[in-house]
């Protein structure tokens, strides 16, 4: 009896805050995308096992914030986080960690100074390095300590004193070491950080960060500072704070104390603007790249989507320092918050329930009654076998002793593809369903969808399975130089040819290339796509090299040769075939266990399984992806034949451009084999806390041996 598929209803949104915050979020019900979303909120100071027993149905999405409770010592934000603790330890837990998109194990780091500023570090690091040290960004000098260690040497004076808990806000600046002692002595916090003071024009620059969406606004901050004591009292009214003066015989006899709320919502309506609008002259100081890459560093580190960030833009220098980091902020002056949020709880909730669907569609048993429910003649069918094609994502399910009714299934566990591309949400079935209508892959039978929250979604599409058809990869298990194998090849060839052609058929033109791809202008989709793993790799390698031996060499490696400018540059000066550079419609993931061989009355044929990588591309690095597969599979020699048999037949009548265009697929092997490397890093990354163990990291080192052998050449 298969279970219901889909989640038909309203997203269950449940919030959990220490500070009342249900009034921003009840905001929520009532703006865009409203009518998809219900937003309950659980009181964190009662039981939260028994309000999540009572409530139906089931959170989808769970959004905390816990911050000032943690920053807290009182009894109240004790029993909080308890209640919290015990949700944890209760049959919820599990629940609670997939769906709370603010963890709480991510605001413990952030609560604590001392942490955040130690990965706010680690972050900087590697923005410097995607950018090839073109990002001048920076994190304060500083140091810690405590009243019972104040022998410390800080950094330059003047200093900014900030408590090592970040819920607290009162902070100051001081002038001299007798100013620092005093200031803490005062102070009703036992731990501080002592930070670098950075002129800034008296702008803190707010970056608020809602999943994909950046916006800016600058903000009041403290005013650029000298030591004059009857300056400083001026500004200490000005901010609502005080300058508190005492006997010395330095130039400045006091230091300043201030809340750093206060001075930043001093004043009324604030505006944002998207950071794609950052050449506006309010956003003149701001790089862009830099608050870009701080941005994707910072996810990538905590693995969070509602966050924001304080970045200083020193006035001399203009150099970017980032300050602070905090998780919910209040998002005052973004004018698409409510529709922002709810799009983002939208996506996760449809992202792990759509996962799940696809998992119990996957098993054998699911599978069989749903092609027997939803196929043409398959309701009395008895005992189908069901194999792997291609991992979990491609499946083959054939009748038991009627191998002629066998078909593909093929599941989308993901709506979006690996890469930037128009209406992502239609795309995995647009391509499938205009590429099997050109006959490149079988043709479809049934579609899966099921209703997610308000809007359709797809799971799989089921495809006729071409009589005597087997993975292309079992060839390489027989003698590879015989007619049949090299009438494969050459099959392979031919397919590829019209493939790559299709990009001039004017319908599929316009609905897929144009449609989809439109923003790329003409660009082979390699090099972004490149360049957007290689950022994914950079963005995890700070975390994943210390984790194995083996992981530090890649990363290591990754890291060496992350100019990937260069690496072009001297791979497309050694191109010498027209037919290499053109752009074509490509298919990016030539490896034999993404295509399917069959014969047609005694004919080779091939079909073409996997579509979720094609698009708009250079003819060769399909040819240089296929001979890297063959060079891991087989030998030199071999590998060598089987491109020459392939390419052969794509040219065609054009024999004359043949040895110009295998030497250019050869030379294309860098830039195929970079992109495997990261691709494969990436797949790997999933199998932590034991990525030692994972084929995947096989496959990416024996990508860059390729990388450095053909580079070399």
């Amino acid at each position: 009896m298969l279970r219901e598929i889909g989640r038909d209803r309203k997203l269950q949104l449940v919030t959990c805050f220490a500070v009342d915050r249900n009034e921003k979020f009840s905001r929520i019900s009532k703006g865009d995308l409203a009518d998809r979303v219900n937003v309950v909120a659980l009181d964190v100071h009662k039981d939260l096992v028994q309000q999540l027993r009572d409530m139906e149905p089931k959170p989808d999405v769970v959004v905390s914030k816990l911050h000032k409770a943690l920053g807290s010592s009182d009894e109240r934000s004790k029993q909080c986080i308890e209640n919290y603790e015990s949700l944890q330890n209760s049959e919820y837990g599990g629940m609670l960690e997939r769906m709370n998109m603010i963890p709480l194990a991510c605001e413990m780091k952030l609560v604590d100074r001392y942490s955040m500023v130690d990965l706010l570090k680690r972050v900087v690091r590697v923005v410097r390095k995607i950018s090839g040290n073109k990002c001048d960004v920076g994190v304060p000098e500083w140091v810690c300590c405590d009243k019972e260690h104040m022998d410390i040497k800080p950094p330059p004076f003047p200093v900014v004193v900030k408590a090592k808990s970040t819920a607290v806000k009162q902070m100051g600046v001081v002038f001299n070491k007798d100013g620092l002692d005093r200031f803490m002595e005062k102070s009703q916090s036992e731990q501080f950080t002592l930070e670098q003071y950075i002129p800034h024009s008296g702008i803190v620059f707010k970056i608020y960060v809602i999943g994909k969406h950046t916006y800016v606004a600058g903000r009041p901050s403290l005013p650029d500072l000298c030591a004059c004591p009857r300056s400083l009292q001026a500004i200490s009214k000005e901010i609502q704070g005080e300058f508190t003066t005492y006997p010395t015989s330095d130039a400045c006899n006091g230091y300043l104390t201030f809340y750093s709320n206060l001075i930043t919502n001093r004043e009324g309506k604030v505006s944002c603007l998207s950071l794609y609008d950052h050449t506006m002259s309010e956003l003149s100081d701001l790089e862009y790249l830099t608050v870009k890459l701080m941005q994707e560093a910072i996810q990538s580190e905590w693995g969070i989507d509602l966050f924001g960030f304080d970045v200083l833009v020193d006035k001399n220098t203009k150099k970017h320092y980032v300050v602070d980091v905090n998780v919910l902020p209040g998002y005052k002056g973004v004018d698409k918050f409510r529709y922002h949020t709810n799009k983002l709880f939208l996506e996760y909730g449809e992202r792990y329930a759509l996962a799940t669907d696809v998992a119990y569609l996957r098993s054998a048993d699911v599978l069989a009654e749903y092609c027997k429910r939803h196929l043409p003649e398959w309701d009395h069918v008895r005992s189908p076998l069901v194999e792997n094609l291609r991992d979990a994502n491609i499946m083959k399910i054939t009748p038991e002793g009627d191998p002629s009714k066998a078909v593909l299934a093929t599941f989308f566990d993901t709506q979006h593809p690996t890469r930037r591309i128009h209406d992502e949400k239609n795309f995995l079935l647009n391509i499938t369903s205009a590429l099997s209508a050109a006959g490149f892959t079988p043709p479809l039978l049934h579609t899966a969808t099921a209703p997610y929250y308000g809007c359709k979604r797809y799971l799989a599409h089921f495809s006729e399975c071409p009589p005597g058809s087997r993975p292309f990869c079992e060839l390489l298990r027989e003698s590879l130089n015989t007619p049949a194998v090299l009438d494969a090849f050459a099959a392979l060839g031919k397919e590829l040819r019209r493939y790559h052609n299709f990009i001039n058929n004017e319908k599929f033109y316009n609905s897929i290339v144009d449609h989809h791809f439109g923003l790329f202008e003409g660009l082979p989709l390699c090099f972004p796509l490149l360049e957007n793993w290689r950022r994914k790799v950079l963005l995890k390698a700070e975390k994943l090299r210390w984790l194995s031996e083996q992981w530090g060499d890649l990363c290591n490696a990754v890291f060496e040769n992350s100019d990937v400018e260069e690496v072009k540059k001297v791979v497309l000066g050694r191109l010498r075939s027209k037919y290499s550079t053109q752009v074509v419609f490509g298919y990016f993931d030539v490896s034999l266990d993404s295509i399917l061989l069959h014969s047609t009355e005694g004919l080779q044929g091939v079909s073409l399984l996997s579509t979720s990588f094609c698009g708009p591309n250079m003819a060769v690095h399909d040819f240089a992806n296929l001979y890297t597969c063959l060079l891991t599979a087989t030998n030199e020699e071999t590998a060598d034949t089987l491109l020459q048999t392939t390419a052969a037949a794509y040219l065609e009548s054009e024999a004359a451009h043949l040895a110009d265009f295998v030497s250019d697929c050869k030379a294309f092997i860098p830039i195929a084999s970079l992109i495997n490397v990261y691709k494969y890093v990436l797949y790997a990354s999933r199998s932590v806390p034991e990525p030692a163990t994972s084929p995947e990291l096989e496959s990416a080192l024996l990508e860059y041996k390729l990388f450095k052998q053909y580079y070399a050449k």
